[in-house]
């Protein structure tokens, strides 16, 4: 939240877009008993050419509906992973049956959709839990991969105004309380979580999940004060049962494909706000008749929406800016400085709370060019650069979710070229450095500043600031760690493998960051059919590894939960290039 008089820090500008959705979850499945055991293995002739060799595995299975038992056509499969460019995919018969041929050897993974039913992935048992990795061999036929699909659940209810009149065209969100950058809020839960009022004000959430939800509305309509025309009145972001406090909301549970209906609430009435304050250069020049905007989004780890800002307001000659009407909710603020002689163009963003009716009077708007690092990719034992080094960048995790610059992003920014030298510029704050478009057996080792090795550690960016001199560094001897997961009986288990730093300073960074790059060091992996998992690259130091009937979709990024685990994980030791192999079983 900002401050009066406090100084606000430069960011990248989000991509406007009236609603901007990312989908990247999957639910769950539920394998046939089959799937527990080893696949059956069918020879195939062999083919004289040595492609044909090389793409010869084969999959089957069926969809079910987990309700009737009965078969699902028209449901698609998709396969993908390292050899499958694009993916491959097939469509069940009338008897929900499904066959995908002339596979190649690997690893991948494989999910289903149907209208009217939650997609999973292969391998998952409970909600939110990660699908289960296929492991198949040259000439091998993978039979019974079944899976049985929920009915989506569904949320229904109706909205009014404090008149109890019905209020039409209102975002309605389905929200739940998850770890997100750094701590643990509300967030909408995806496509199947929102949806707006129809002229009745009847709302409907369909493809919810089992699970917890919030339900929010939110609208941006505005109107004059009865007795104060001067006074512009608004609703604020309102929850069920009828409250404009987040924490006084009524959580809804909704079991597998329940239909839940009757969630009616009205929406909270209050005065909007006023934003106002000063917009200077970092050198302390006033920014004059430049645009200030304030942008509202509604993120989460698997997606969310971005509003486009109806706030705007020009700064006066001396960098002043007022801006009006502004409805309670969490706010982007944006100010802009345009280039001044050997200055480029300047920006600031931060992250602005405003109450219901509450004025922000008194900002101190700074902007700034962020900084720049210069550096070099190297390898570690001075063997040439990976083939396809002028295809990687380097790029910056943001551990603060308002350090986000402009042009962080934009074309060519951190790309690294043939040499192996890149430059990143429009940096700001505290941030990690990874390297994209790695492949092979290639894995990051080091980022080295002045002989300290920075790439678990925050480096602290400044505006206009030059960092000169980062070697990353990159291996192609990376860790491995694999081993099977059996239950008591010593049969293949289907939990989950987690792995973590034995230091808890290095956890920090395991959840999702704005740039959606996730730790090297906290890891979570499920087995395959055999029971195998398997994690590579690792960086060498010591780690705590467990093994857990069910963990949900990123929480191993939770240090409250990983505090839990350590109690209870097994310690070991990985160095440069080494290779491990530890059995763990599930206790339930």
């Amino acid at each position: 939240m900002l401050k009066p008089s406090s100084s606000i820090s430069c960011s990248r500008n989000s991509a406007l877009a009236s609603l901007l959705f990312v989908l990247a979850t999957p639910l769950w499945a539920i394998p046939s008993a089959q799937q527990a055991a080893a696949p059956a293995v069918r020879d195939t002739p062999a083919r004289d050419a040595a492609p044909d060799e090389q793409n010869t595995a084969r999959i089957s299975g069926r969809v079910t509906s987990l309700e009737t038992n009965r078969p699902l056509r028209r449901a698609r499969i998709v396969m993908s992973g390292p050899g499958l460019s694009p993916a491959r995919s097939a469509s069940t018969n009338s008897d929900g049956r499904f066959e995908i041929r002339d596979l190649p050897a690997g690893r991948f993974t494989l999910r289903v959709e149907r209208n009217g039913y939650l997609p999973l992935a292969y391998g998952q048992r409970r909600p939110g839990e990660p699908g289960r990795p296929l492991e198949l061999e040259a000439r091998e036929s993978v039979e019974n991969i079944d899976f049985a699909l929920p009915r989506m659940g569904v949320l229904s209810g109706r909205l009014v105004d404090e008149l109890g009149e019905p209020m039409p065209d209102v975002g309605i969100w389905a929200m739940r309380v998850q770890y997100y950058q750094g701590e643990r809020k509300l967030v909408p839960i995806g496509i199947g979580g929102h949806t707006s009022t129809d002229e009745n004000g009847m709302y409907r959430l369909i493809a919810l999940p089992p699970g917890e939800f919030v339900v929010m509305a939110h609208t941006r309509v505005t109107w004059p004060h009865d007795t104060n025309p001067g006074q512009t009145l608004s609703y604020a972001p309102s929850y069920y049962p009828g409250t404009a406090v987040a924490a006084a909301a009524q959580r809804v549970k909704v079991g597998m494909g329940q239909e839940i209906g009757g969630i009616d609430f009205a929406l909270i009435p209050g005065r909007t706000s006023r934003v106002s304050g000063t917009v200077v250069t970092a050198s302390g020049a006033p920014v004059a008749g430049e645009s200030v905007t304030l942008t509202m989004e509604l993120l989460g780890p698997i997606g969310g929406a971005i509003f486009p800002s109806t706030n705007v307001a020009r700064t006066g000659s001396d960098g002043t800016f007022t801006l009006t009407n502004v409805q309670p909710g969490e706010y982007r603020l944006v100010a802009r400085a345009p280039p001044a002689g050997d200055q480029g163009s300047q920006e600031a963003q931060e992250m602005l709370q405003v109450a219901n009716g509450v004025d922000v009077d008194g900002l101190m708007v700074v902007t700034g060019a962020g900084g720049i690092m210069r550096g070099q990719v190297v390898t570690d034992d001075g063997s040439p650069l990976p083939p396809n080094v002028d295809r990687l960048w380097v790029r910056p995790k943001l551990l603060a979710p308002s350090m986000r610059l402009m042009g962080t992003w934009t074309s060519g920014n951190g790309h690294v070229d043939k040499t192996g030298a890149f430059e990143l510029k429009h940096l700001f704050g505290p941030l990690l450095v990874h390297v994209d478009g790695l492949s092979g057996n290639w894995t990051l080792k080091n980022v080295l500043l002045d002989r300290r090795d920075l790439a678990d550690e925050p480096i602290e960016v400044t505006h206009g600031a030059s960092i000169a001199g980062v070697r990353i560094v990159l291996t192609a001897r990376p860790t491995s760690l694999r081993g099977r997961l059996t239950d008591e009986m010593l049969r293949p288990a289907q939990g989950t493998v987690v792995i973590f730093p034995e230091e808890r300073a290095l956890w920090r960074g395991a959840e999702k960051s704005t740039a959606g790059a996730q730790s090297r060091r906290v890891k979570a992996a499920r087995p395959d059919q055999r029971g195998d998992y398997s994690f590579q690259g690792l960086p060498a130091g010591n780690y705590l590894v467990v093994a857990v009937d069910y963990v949900e979709e990123g929480q191993w990024g939770d240090p409250e939960y990983l505090a839990e685990l350590a109690l209870r994980a097994q310690r070991l030791t990985l160095t440069d290039g080494e290779s491990k192999q530890i059995d763990l079983i599930v206790r339930r």
